[in-house]
């Protein structure tokens, strides 16, 4: 019977596969690079400033609104590589040195404002480049701005393939997209025992959600599993009851949820306050990966597992910051907390920026647009290479669980400090 399913579920993915709606949701042959020389850009040339010293970059971020807590991990992020690089005497180009100047503009964590401040920034301040807010709704007005005005883009939070078309100019992402978010989950639990038959998925209406939503459906048909529940509720939804009920009915073995911290807090604490039996593991996007989730949830977050773009553990290095653990201590160090990936993509931007400006002959956009689309390079965040999109291609996912009050790495295997616990027993 299983055989069935699984050449059933096979079937749909190979059909799902060749139709158009896959590679809306993502390119699976990520290593397919198109040839950057038969792209036609239109880019805006640097404003020029007679007798320039620094480098002005330009960043609208949240101090109000419901994504305050994420756009101020962001802002350390950002800050920290800028005290690094000013410190070590700026941005270098060719034989020439810049100070960087970050312009910061406030918003309210709606669109509308992100649209205007982004048009600020580029046609008052006249910055010279750009990086992009928090969430990935509002990285799509910034990356509308960008491409319209030909400014360069670098995104740290904006993981929703939409943001990235292929008639992209100059935006580029530093993390991995929302599509394979959970790929490193399925690939985790495919070997587990008792095996694992069937999944829910429960997202918020947001842009970002519903793409990691769409990716693990993906991921569930090409591992065999059956979907038993899926569904994105709106945002502003404070009650998920309902919808907990009706997945206690149908009893998956896994659970997915996708949203934002504030969200996975309510959704963890009435799960954990249901009378449905908790499936055998549960993930969320943001949550168990978030400093402070486990502080405010207590006992109620034993157990659940969290998706990380990066861990102070990881094993990766680069000559900027060092390695993860360098970069881990420094923001330690001046912050007073271990970092979280929010704040390590923040700096990757800057990193990204660097790196191009280092290997361009000249401070021009064209060249350092070039240098962007060229680059393969291994960073304190992992791998940076782009596709024609400008999406990431080679950066992985981490996963950590909450087991006795604490954050703990379980995947991938080679940086895991301990097992997965599963199946997951329904603590109080």
């Amino acid at each position: 019977m299983r055989t069935l399913s699984f050449t059933i579920a096979l079937i749909i993915s190979l059909v799902m596969i060749s139709s158009p709606l896959w590679w809306e949701i993502e390119d699976e042959d990520r290593d397919r690079i198109v040839d950057p020389g038969s792209v036609v850009y239109s880019l805006r040339p640097l404003p020029n400033r007679p007798h320039r010293t620094d480098i002005t970059i330009g960043v609208s971020l949240s101090t109000s609104g419901h994504l305050i807590a994420e756009s101020n991990i962001m802002r350390q992020g950002f800050q920290l590589w800028v005290e690094l690089v000013n410190d070590q005497g700026g941005l270098q180009v060719n034989s020439k040195r810049y100070l960087v100047r970050l312009v910061e503009v406030a918003d309210d964590s709606t669109p509308e404002t992100v649209r205007k401040n982004y048009q600020h920034l580029v046609l008052e301040e006249k910055v010279d480049f750009l990086f992009a807010p928090y969430s990935s709704a509002l990285t799509m007005e910034s990356r509308e701005i960008a491409e319209q005005h030909g400014v360069i883009l670098i995104v740290a939070s904006g993981a929703s393939e939409q943001i990235y078309s292929s008639n992209n100019r100059c935006t580029f992402a530093a993390l991995t997209s929302a599509s394979w978010y959970t790929k490193d989950f399925f690939e985790m639990v495919r070997n587990l025992q008792p095996i694992p038959k069937s999944y829910a998925v429960l997202t918020t209406d947001k842009l970002f959600p519903k793409s990691v939503g769409k990716g693990a459906r993906i991921r569930g048909l090409q591992n065999g599993l059956s979907e038993v529940f899926f569904k994105s509720i709106s945002n502003l939804t404070d009650n998920l009851q309902p919808y907990i009920a009706e997945i206690g009915e149908k009893q998956p073995d896994l659970l997915i949820f996708a949203g934002h911290a504030r969200d996975a807090i309510r959704f963890t604490r009435q799960l954990k306050r249901s009378h449905f039996d908790i499936p055998k593991s549960v993930i969320m996007t943001l949550g168990p990966s978030q400093h402070g989730y486990v502080q405010e949830l207590g006992p109620e977050a034993e157990g659940m597992i969290g998706m990380t773009q990066w861990l102070p553990n990881s094993q990766w290095s680069g000559d900027i910051f060092g390695n993860s653990a360098d970069f881990a201590h420094r923001f330690q160090k001046k912050y007073g907390y271990t970092p979280s990936y929010q704040s390590a993509q923040a700096a990757t931007c800057g990193v990204i920026l660097q790196q191009a400006l280092k290997r361009s002959a000249a401070l021009d956009a064209e060249l350092i647009v070039q240098a962007i689309r060229d680059l393969d390079v291994e960073t304190f965040f992992g791998p940076v290479k782009y596709d024609r999109r400008g999406l990431n291609i080679r950066k992985p996912m981490a996963l950590v669980q909450v087991q006795d009050g604490k954050t703990v790495t379980i995947w991938p295997a080679r940086q895991a400090t301990v097992a997965l616990r599963y199946p997951l027993q329904d603590t109080p």
